[in-house]
């Protein structure tokens, strides 16, 4: 497990939440609840603790993960997708790794007494997306430039034996269409996501471009 220390703490996102939850003692006969209290956790941060897991900490999902009551990451503060959580009282959390061999991207949530906050990253910069028009056919393309940290699971649901997460983000990116090539059509705004494992689909909420108030769908199919 690595991890890098003095990154710069958020102090906008991490003023005053405090998660409150309690679980049942796993394998005893009187199911006492166990209180925990997790605190200064950012607006779109994902509590981890004790036996807790979050339910939007899902596999499949990238995070990056902050200890709990310090400004300290693991991973060297990059963002990775979740592989795996184990069974048990004490999970064990394990994230993807370039070495195949021995994956060392690992730790247990009981590990560190405050608990772990996960930040999902469900969109980066320099991701490509199909833009179609409401028939379906393919009109140009838009390239993400960058996307605010900040970004919330909404909700997850269950589609025809697939997982579909929901998520908003603040991004800002280019769009070419094909009847105009040449030209860079720049796009700022909010969006919501639906992701799961075969695309993900992004529509604009809030632009400030509007040439995005024409029906686009913009859409990514993953291999």
């Amino acid at each position: 497990m690595s991890m890098v220390t003095n990154l710069p703490q958020n102090l906008e996102t991490l003023k005053s939440r405090t998660f409150h939850f309690a679980i049942l003692k796993e394998k005893t006969s009187t199911n006492v609840p166990v209180h925990y209290s997790f605190k200064e956790l950012g607006n779109c941060e994902l509590p981890v603790m004790g036996t807790y897991v979050h339910s939007h900490v899902l596999p499949g999902v990238r995070y990056r993960v902050r200890l709990s009551d310090t400004n300290e990451y693991l991973f060297g503060g990059k963002a990775l997708k979740l592989e795996s959580i184990g069974q048990g009282y004490g999970k064990r959390i394990t994230f993807e790794s370039k070495d195949i061999l021995e994956n060392n991207n690992f730790f247990w949530s009981d590990s560190h007494e405050a608990g772990f906050a996960f930040s999902p990253e469900i969109l980066s910069g320099g991701e490509v997306f199909q833009v179609m028009d409401n028939v379906g056919k393919r009109v140009g393309i838009f390239s993400v430039d960058s996307v605010n940290q900040q970004q919330q699971i909404t909700g997850v649901t269950l589609e025809k034996n697939t997982v579909n997460i929901h998520a908003k983000a603040s991004l800002c990116g280019n769009m070419q269409l094909l009847s105009q090539y040449e030209k860079d059509i720049p796009v700022v705004g909010e969006v919501i996501l639906k992701v799961n494992r075969f695309s993900c689909t992004l529509e604009f909420l809030k632009t400030e471009n509007s040439v995005l108030d024409t029906v686009w769908h913009f859409v990514k199919h993953f291999k």
